[in-house]
């Protein structure tokens, strides 16, 4: 080790000095071996003063005195000043100023040297030196630091102690002194510290003197020089601020910012995430108080603290205390504490009598703040930790006590409430009395007006064409049976079907329209890939898939509407179609279906509504209705809903406290909803009973919306059971609701049922003999015209047979008398 680089150190000339005598001390080691320790100590206590780049005036008192002495004798060895220098140079700076112990530390070092240059015999030249009368009777020196500990101890009580076991006051220190302040500090305060950190470096000096001026000494010293600049101990931790080991990488954090532990004394960038962690995640910890205020003005500020047991990321016992809302914009406290912190703090609180852990308000009159205390019992010993929070809504805060045994860091009695804050609600001494529901319009079913008719017949433009239709059996019309009558299986007449259309026709209308849109096209479908034309066999049939548009209205298009298995046309009277059926030869057959609209179902009330209020949409056949039911059984915050919006505890009570900011105890809910596009809609108030402080009844107006020209609808209704409200928002007068007219829509008619034919009149008749002949029956006649008919058509087809291949005219004559018939 070169002692003469960097000698100066700035511009301490006590430094300058002492190397200059060391370096004269070289040369009367190697003379006198008994002063080798000397120069051996010297030599280290140089080296470590030629690290620091702060001087500081103990230090350089100590360094004077043995320069001076070491001028005339080698006893250096006998003083322990090496080891005093090297562990108080390991203290931060705050630790220097507040320990109690390193002022008495440095005085009885300088009371051992100056005993010891009085014990040595010294010339009575060098006794009656002047320099050594000024370093025997002169005391330690003070420097601005150490008064302004003093200063500061004297304005907090004037005892050291209760300082220096005060993390919050050396930290209000640290700050007033511009230092930087960490968890060490704390750890270099305890009492015994710098004892212990004597002890270490003496037995240290001890055995690099015991191996004597050989290179075992510069190895020493190298070792020595390592620990007491504690590189490697740091280098060796991980810091929380940046995740990375400090171990001389070229990182943004500077030496004195790496910390080993996590703390909430200023923000940075891995505290947040470890709090995320802690404070969302299952299993993290164990909380064994909480308390919380939520404000009920609109700006809900919400202030809470807790206290429980950190489960995870530790390695023993380790107590988390949490006070506000653990986030950069606020003011908040966020702290493990371990058994050793616990002990500490237990000496400090004992010293010092204060318990304050945090408060998100440092005011005393605030009237919102979170804080966390530590409890104390009657002989001092810390017993646990009072938790408070109160906003300015109200009147008193909520305040818990959890009992904890500091030395084992777990939980010791059961939690107390000493008292609750928020908005007290009072019993009313009689039930409420509610007025009835009240609607105005029509009450509708949902069911269909009428059954569907099914006894309509065939009709056929004549009776040569012997068809039978015979519609669906189920609601929906979409399939035809077909089927030949009277024709038997060898008669050789099939039938033809040339092609189809249909017509519809409402309940109340007297003719028939054709089914076809605005282009003329036909709205009929014939499904199943079926085509026309299509032979039916003698007394075969056939089915036809068929699909039937029926065009909507002018308004109903409007609309735009669109309902699954339901017609829109048809919800006020009945549809009816004709489906016809033509032959090859023109003839036509016809069939009507009829369909009778069936209303969606309305929603009904059930078991679990405390209420519900409705009214009928006649038009749309709907019904418009708001439910009030309990809150689902898995959320704890919310009591009710009202069509599916949740009402919680909190939001009433910031109901009941605008009434009782602004006198006003019918308050709108903000909560109603437009339903329909606009076709409706329903609002909701809250009464308040001031007197009892609570919502009594919940005033729900339903009613037509925008979209209605005028309103014509109208339900209230309240929903739950005594200073009754001033209701200022009033049910609308009837005489200022437009009457609604029910319209009458027409649900049957006799238009299509099949008329009985009506017998001709008999006629007279002379018979030869004079007798009178009753006219044939009407059935005969015409059973007789059809078989006349079809002797008819097989005439002329034996007819065109023989023409086509004549044999003889006799054939041809028999083949008109058959065509004579009868």
């Amino acid at each position: 080790m070169n002692v003469e680089q960097g000698a100066s150190n700035g511009n301490n000339n006590v430094l300058a000095t002492a190397i200059e005598v060391c370096t004269g001390l070289s040369d009367v080691g190697r003379a006198l071996p008994f002063v080798a320790p000397v120069f051996i100590l010297l030599k280290i206590i140089i080296y470590i003063e030629q690290r620091e780049q702060e001087v500081d005036a103990k230090c350089n008192d100590l360094i004077e005195r043995i320069t001076f002495m070491l001028s005339h004798l080698p006893v250096l060895k006998k003083m322990n000043a090496a080891a005093l220098i090297a562990a108080y140079r390991k203290q931060s700076p705050i630790a220097r100023r507040l320990s109690i112990s390193n002022r008495e530390k440095f005085t009885t070092c300088a009371d051992a040297l100056n005993t010891c240059c009085s014990d040595l015999l010294m010339s009575l030249q060098i006794r009656q030196s002047q320099q050594l009368d000024m370093l025997t009777t002169r005391a330690v020196p003070v420097d601005d630091d150490d008064w302004a500990a003093k200063t500061f101890v004297e304005a907090h009580g004037g005892d050291f102690e209760a300082v220096q076991y005060d993390r919050e006051l050396v930290k209000e220190f640290a700050e007033e002194r511009n230092m930087a302040m960490d968890d060490s500090v704390m750890r270099q305060l305890e009492d015994g510290a710098l004892n212990e950190a004597v002890d270490l470096v003496s037995v240290r000096l001890e055995k690099i003197v015991k191996g004597n001026v050989s290179t075992e000494i510069v190895d020493g010293l190298k070792e020595l020089a390592a620990q007491l600049t504690t590189v490697e101990h740091e280098q060796s931790l991980v810091c929380v601020h940046c995740d990375y080991p400090c171990c001389g990488t070229h990182h943004p954090s500077s030496y004195s910012s790496h910390l080993e532990k996590h703390h909430c004394d200023y923000p940075y960038g891995t505290f947040f995430p470890r709090a995320r962690n802690i404070n969302n995640y299952v299993g993290t910890q164990e909380k064994w108080a909480a308390t919380s205020d939520t404000s009920l003005d609109e700006d809900e500020k919400v202030e809470k603290a807790s206290v429980g047991k950190l489960l995870r990321w530790v390695q023993e016992p380790t107590i988390l205390i949490s006070v506000g809302t653990t986030w950069w914009k606020g003011r908040y406290y966020f702290n493990t504490f371990n058994l050793p912190d616990l002990q500490n703090i237990s000496k400090s609180v004992r010293h010092s009598r204060r318990t304050l852990i945090y408060r998100t308000d440092p005011s005393e009159t605030a009237d919102s703040y979170a804080s966390a205390e530590w409890l104390l019992s009657v002989s001092g010993k810390t017993t646990g930790v009072r938790l408070t929070a109160k906003t300015v809504t109200s009147s008193v805060p909520f305040v818990r006590m959890c009992p904890i045994d500091l030395a084992t860091g777990e939980k010791s009695g059961e939690v107390l409430a000493i008292s609750d804050g928020g908005m007290r609600s009072y019993i009313p001494a009689s039930p409420y009395v509610l007025p009835a529901t009240v609607r105005v319009g029509p009450e509708l079913s949902d069911e269909p007006v009428r059954p569907v008719r099914k006894d309509f017949k065939t009709r056929t433009s004549s009776p040569d064409f012997r068809v039978i239709l015979k519609g669906p059996t189920r609601r929906l019309f979409r399939r035809l049976n077909l089927g030949v009558n009277n024709n038997a299986p060898g008669s050789n007449l099939p039938v033809t079907i040339a092609d189809a259309k249909a017509q519809y026709r409402f309940v109340g209308g007297k003719n028939y329209k054709d089914a076809i849109n605005s282009k003329g096209e036909s709205l009929l479908e014939v499904l199943d890939y079926a085509r026309f034309p299509m032979t039916i066999d003698p007394r075969k049939s056939s089915n036809i898939q068929f699909e039937v548009g029926v065009p909507k209205t002018e308004e109903d298009v409007k609309k735009d509407i669109r309902w699954w298995d339901r017609a829109v046309c048809a919800r006020h009277r009945p549809v009816r179609i004709k489906l016809i059926l033509e032959d090859i030869e023109g003839e036509e057959a016809s069939h009507v279906l009829e369909y009778v609209f069936r209303p969606f179902p309305f929603t009904r009330i059930e078991e679990k509504d405390l209420a519900a209020f409705w009214f009928d949409e006649p038009d749309m056949i709907s019904r418009r209705m708001v439910r009030v039911e309990k809150a689902s059984r898995w959320s704890e915050k919310n009591v009710l809903r009202i069509d599916g919006s949740d009402l919680s505890v909190k939001q009433l009570e910031k109901i009941v406290y605008q009434a009782l900011k602004t006198g006003k105890t019918e308050l709108d809910m903000e909560i109603g909803k437009e339903k329909g596009n606009g076709e409706w809609e329903w609002k909701a108030w809250a009464l308040i009973d001031i007197s009892c402080r609570r919502v009594y009844a919940f005033k729900i107006l339903l009613q037509e919306g925008k979209l209605v020209p005028e309103t014509r609808r109208v339900a209230q209704g309240k929903s739950r059971s005594i200073c009754y409200a001033t209701e200022l928002v009033k049910f609308p007068p009837l005489g200022g609701l437009q009457p609604y007219i029910d319209p009458q829509y027409p649900t049957d008619d006799k238009v299509d049922d099949l008329k009985p034919p009506v017998p001709p009149k008999p006629t007279r008749t002379l018979s030869t003999n004079g007798a009178n002949h009753d006219q044939m029956p009407a059935e005969l006649n015409h059973r007789l015209a059809s078989i006349d008919s079809n002797l008819g058509r097989i005439a002329d087809a034996l007819e065109k047979l023989v023409g086509d291949n004549p044999s003889s005219d006799s054939e041809r004559t028999n083949v008109k008398r058959l065509s004579a018939g009868y």
